[in-house]
């Protein structure tokens, strides 16, 4: 499980690294963008306005505790693909996955089980997604828990 200070900590800069690159909101909308091309044309045309926008799907049940800090989290990493002119594709995901956790890593600090957890719920949920044909992991928490679990378990034999 992840600590609240962690979960906090991770909010903030998801949160400080939106308002670096002018967005000062982030609204939650089933008209968000659903392909690269279209988060390139929001943080383009958006920006002067100051507000992105996250689809509704998969917000519930993650590791942050609320909608509204996942949402953060969602547009931090669309940001993400932007900043890295990293497509949707399985390659692109994980060229965005590695900067995010290299992000945490460095300016958050983990513990190894709060590690496999951020790593489970970024890498680990994208190889579901695409092993799955696009079906998003059900349940997140639990995905995340025993996914973790087992690579801290495995880490230790």
């Amino acid at each position: 499980t992840m600590r609240q200070e962690t979960i906090r900590l991770i909010v903030e800069l998801a949160c400080n690294s939106l308002l670096d690159a002018g967005f000062k909101r982030v609204n939650v909308s089933p008209n968000a963008p659903i392909t690269y091309e279209d988060v390139v044309d929001m943080f383009t045309f958006m920006k002067e306005r100051g507000v992105c926008f996250v689809s509704p799907n998969g917000l519930s049940g993650s590791i942050y505790g609320s909608r509204e800090a996942h949402a953060y989290i969602r547009a931090f990493h669309d940001l993400l693909h932007y900043q890295l002119k990293a497509d949707f594709s399985f390659a692109g995901e994980c060229q965005v996955a590695d900067a995010f956790l290299d992000r945490i890593v460095n300016e958050v600090g983990l513990t190894d089980h709060e590690y496999a957890t951020l790593w489970a719920d970024t890498v680990g949920q994208l190889v579901y997604f695409h092993v799955n044909d696009g079906a998003f992991v059900k349940n997140q928490r639990e995905f995340n828990k025993a996914f973790a679990d087992l690579m801290v378990t495995t880490e230790s034999v």
